[in-house]
């Protein structure tokens, strides 16, 4: 892909999306004491530093979120990308001149050794946060050797709860499609939690599948083992036991754990005791079901019968985002423009005070007396 398509499609992208310093609220008047109250999204002007082992394509939609939010942003890409990177940088400097933005609204990083990333990382107090962008060993890095607050860091799972009620051949796409579609995502498919009512009717064609034609290593708990049995298939692995260490592992690749439960309190009790969760789907067709799961089930996102693959930014029409988050401070989910800035509340009064007031009540009547 050539460089001006990266800086076209990405930057675009991010200019699309509407702007952080208009107001997100209409005013609103406090019938009590006649103020109009405005919430304006403010930009944050936050020094933010970005640790990438992801493609330029990562890089550009980073910068372009930073600057538009009112952040500066220090980036540090991918060693392998160093020549992408730097005629990435000479593309965006050349724009920013032609269109008045200040030299220095971002830094990249050109030195390819790994000492710049752990310097990053111990800048202490001259960043304000820092994100890591990719997978779970640079997040561990990341977190272990930072000074100062670290955003999109917790990982977390992302697990899919088939119901006994349910369209097959709808779960079997959302299945294949939430694990096969980019299996290193963050919100790929990695536990699979099937009610065993349904287990004979779905498992062996969804496994065969995975197995044959997208190469999934599939991992099993013994009753899932036990269902299949022996799969006699020519030129793959079959499926293999799952271990205790498996039902806790973002895997982030095309590997999948598979468990048989004997009902939804059971699936949401391996959500909850193997987390964070990142993402968590229910396949059913019983409504019921399908709330109680979404208000029980504690994760960034719940989808009802949809693909894991959809949580991000883009799947929720906010545009872009910088990575996704399970935390349980700041924000959950899509760390997107709207997240890069802070609240300022705004207020228009004319004379309003908080009652009871220090001066006495006579002074104002007297004061009142005085009036022509």
């Amino acid at each position: 892909m050539q460089v001006r398509h990266i800086l076209h499609g990405k930057g675009r992208d991010v200019v699309a999306i509407p702007s952080s310093s208009t107001l997100t609220e209409a005013a609103q008047l406090l019938t009590d004491r006649r103020i109009g109250a405005l919430v304006v999204k403010n930009k944050s002007g936050e020094l933010i530093g970005i640790i990438s082992e992801l493609n330029p394509l990562v890089t550009v939609e980073s910068i372009a979120l930073c600057l538009k939010a009112g952040n500066l942003g220090v980036f540090r890409g991918a060693p392998e990308w160093s020549l992408t990177h730097e005629a990435i940088g000479k593309g965006l400097r050349e724009a920013a001149e032609q269109n008045g933005i200040f030299a220095g609204a971002w830094v990249l990083i050109d030195r390819p050794e790994r000492d710049v990333a752990v310097e990053l990382m111990r800048a202490g107090k001259a960043l304000d946060a820092i994100i890591p962008r990719g997978g779970a060993g640079l997040r561990k890095a990341v977190l272990d050797g930072a000074k100062m607050p670290v955003l999109c860091h917790d990982g977390g799972l992302t697990h899919l709860y088939v119901d006994a009620d349910v369209d097959l051949p709808l779960v079997q796409n959302v299945v294949i499609n939430s694990k096969v579609q980019l299996a290193a995502a963050a919100n790929a498919l990695d536990t699979l939690l099937v009610q065993q009512g349904i287990a004979r009717q779905f498992l062996p064609a969804l496994i065969n599948r995975l197995l044959v034609e997208f190469k999934v290593d599939v991992r099993g708990c013994p009753k899932t083992l036990s269902l299949m049995g022996q799969m006699p298939i020519s030129g793959h692995t079959s499926i293999t036991p799952a271990t205790e260490e498996d039902w806790s592992k973002q895997f982030q690749a095309p590997s999948l754990a598979v468990k048989m439960v004997v009902d939804m309190e059971e699936a949401l009790a391996h959500i909850a005791e193997h987390g964070p969760c990142m993402t968590a789907v229910i396949a059913t067709s019983n409504y019921t079901s399908a709330m109680r799961f979404t208000r029980e089930v504690d994760a960034s996102a719940v989808f009802v019968n949809a693909s894991s693959r959809l949580h991000d930014a883009e799947g929720f029409g906010f545009g872009s985002d910088i990575g996704l988050s399970s935390a349980r401070l700041h924000a959950k989910g899509p760390i997107g423009l709207e997240q890069l800035t802070c609240e300022k509340y705004v207020a228009f009064g004319n004379g309003q005070l908080r009652l009871p007031h220090p001066v006495p009540e006579t002074y104002f009547d007297a004061i009142m007396l005085k009036r022509p």
